[in-house]
């Protein structure tokens, strides 16, 4: 599958494709369907810093401690953002790129579990930028007198990071370690974390198997192996199991994550089979083997998220097979990717313009089950792909002007586009999984995502606003003169007539937009006139 060093730019306008046959604390409401809930570089040619995401100057909240009390298992928030490390000579014939990802539980009341989820995250940037990208930048170095002035070659490292499961039984994570050292072939080795989100603790296999079904379970993995996989592939086929005993080991060392539906076992290129025979995995329903699985390990909620195989045979909740093949095709900025499923032994072809590294999702909502294709086109802006698998074949989806940043609730999907009155932001808001499988708004406005280091605005004249100290109640509002050099973060936004903002003391003032003429406007001043740090893309 195609890499590439990722731009941090702003985002633009973005290119449509076209195809043939949770919880957020301090955020305000985000669940008003029915009834208000508590949300239970561009390479530079120098080591590129990771830049934070915490406010600089806005106001800070005490984060409340809140017990783990809960009658039925329920999903938890867990973001994971790329951070990318890099460099490039200076005409960008030659680079090289880290991806790392950090991991944040956005649920309270978990404090061990975040912390143990954090503490991986850094193991994987420490990793990355101590052990990894010295080595490709200098391996980038040496290649640079032999590179064509006309082409450009990557070294590359990437921890691609899942949340294969997240919810207050256990949070599972699924790492692809791809590395790409301009060899014959780029390499990847799958890695799992598995944690108890009670306690916070590593789970190994013997933590999550039954004890009297551990001399049984390399028989087990075998013979799932041998069901779906030509055991031509394999480099012993009489002694698989052995082969899986041996790395099953003292230590219970075997790749796995306990699933929602079923616990999957990981088998990177060469643990098994060659490189051409690519990864195996084997999966075991929960329903199928009981009693493999400790029970207290295959409680899980009714609806959930997982990623899917880009390639090979997905196990679905209902036993069918989904076979997912997803490759680009074309050249750089006329490229697209091919999306080729069967299901039930009727294939179906499906190709996304102006696309590229497009991941597969399972969305189970409702008994349902939709195939979500998220994928990025020009300026690393997000769209995804819903597809129906409730049928007898995968037809032709529809697209979602949104994107994924982290999430495994069907019921509080938090999905990120931009906003663009007073400024082009990062924007989110939660949605959940309408009848049709598409993604259907929790509320009438976004949260806005935005860096105050770079995304604050000051006023540059004096200026009378709404002012409130709750953002949930505004119509309990009273008119307060603001002063100039008053600093704006902003928060929220409908996009349409108004932007919320926090001030230093942690209340709130509504700004309305007037967008009739060419020339914005805010009780009739030009939005230049009486901002400073207006920041529009394009």
């Amino acid at each position: 599958m195609k890499r590439r060093l990722v731009m941090a730019v702003l985002l633009s306008a973005l290119a449509a494709g076209a195809c043939g046959a949770a919880e957020e604390p301090a955020r305000g409401s985000i669940r008003d369907r029915e009834e208000k809930e508590e949300e239970t570089k561009e390479p530079e040619t120098t080591s590129v810093p990771v830049q934070s995401t915490e406010p600089t100057e806005a106001p800070t909240e005490t984060p409340v401690e809140t017990p783990v009390e809960e009658e039925e298992v329920h999903a938890l928030q867990v973001d994971i953002e790329n951070l990318y490390d890099g460099w490039s000579n200076d005409d960008y014939t030659v680079y090289a790129s880290l991806l790392t990802p950090e991991i944040t539980l956005k649920s309270e009341g978990y404090d061990k579990l975040a912390a143990a989820l954090n503490s991986y995250g850094k193991e994987l940037q420490d990793r990355g930028s101590k052990e990894d990208l010295p080595g490709m930048i200098n391996m980038a170095k040496e290649y640079e007198p032999y590179a064509d002035p006309d082409g450009t070659v990557g070294f590359v490292t990437e921890y691609n990071t899942t949340a294969v499961r997240a919810d207050s039984v256990a949070v599972s994570l699924l790492t692809s370690n791809y590395i790409d050292a301009h060899g014959a072939h780029p390499g990847y080795v799958y890695m799992t974390r598995n944690f108890d989100s009670k306690t916070g603790a590593e789970l190994s296999v013997y933590d999550v198997i039954n004890a009297d079904q551990i001399d049984r379970l390399p028989d087990i993995i075998a013979d799932v192996l041998l069901q779906y996989y030509d055991p031509m592939i394999f480099n012993s086929v009489d002694d698989l199991p052995g082969t899986i005993s041996d790395m099953l080991g003292m230590n219970g060392d075997l790749v796995y994550t306990l699933g929602y539906d079923g616990i999957s076992f990981y088998f990177s290129p060469y643990d098994l089979a060659s490189y051409a025979a690519g990864e195996q995995i084997a999966t075991i329903l929960y329903d199928d083997m009981p009693e493999l699985v400790k029970p207290e390990y295959r409680e899980a909620p009714e609806n959930y998220i997982r990623a899917l195989s880009s390639y090979g045979k997905n196990l679905l909740p209902d036993g069918r097979i989904l076979e997912l093949s997803i490759y680009p095709y074309g050249e750089e900025y006329e490229e697209g990717v091919e999306v080729d499923t069967v299901l039930e032994s009727n294939s179906s072809v499906c190709e996304i313009a102006d696309a590229f590294d497009a991941e597969p999702y399972l969305v189970h909502a409702d008994g349902k089950n939709y195939l979500y294709v998220e994928w990025s086109t020009f300026n690393d802006y997000s769209l995804i792909s819903v597809f129906d698998l409730n049928g007898s074949s995968v037809g032709s989806p529809r697209e979602f002007d949104r994107g994924f940043r982290g999430g495994n609730d069907p019921d509080a999907m938090k999905l990120y586009g931009r906003g663009d009155l007073l400024s082009t932001v990062p924007m989110y808001r939660f949605y959940h999984v309408g009848a049709d499988g598409m993604p259907e708004s929790n509320t009438e406005f976004d949260y806005i995502d935005a860096d105050p280091q770079y995304y604050t605005l000051t006023l540059k004249q004096d200026y009378t606003g709404e002012i409130r100290k709750d953002f949930d109640t505004p119509e309990n509002y009273t008119y307060e003169d603001l002063p100039k050099g008053t600093k704006l973060y902003f928060y929220a936004t409908d996009n349409e007539t108004w932007v919320d903002f926090t001030l230093k003391d942690g209340r709130f003032v509504r700004i309305y937009v007037d967008m009739k003429d060419y020339q914005r406007t805010v009780d009739g001043i030009a939005i230049e006139d009486l901002f400073d740090g207006i920041i529009f893309a394009g």
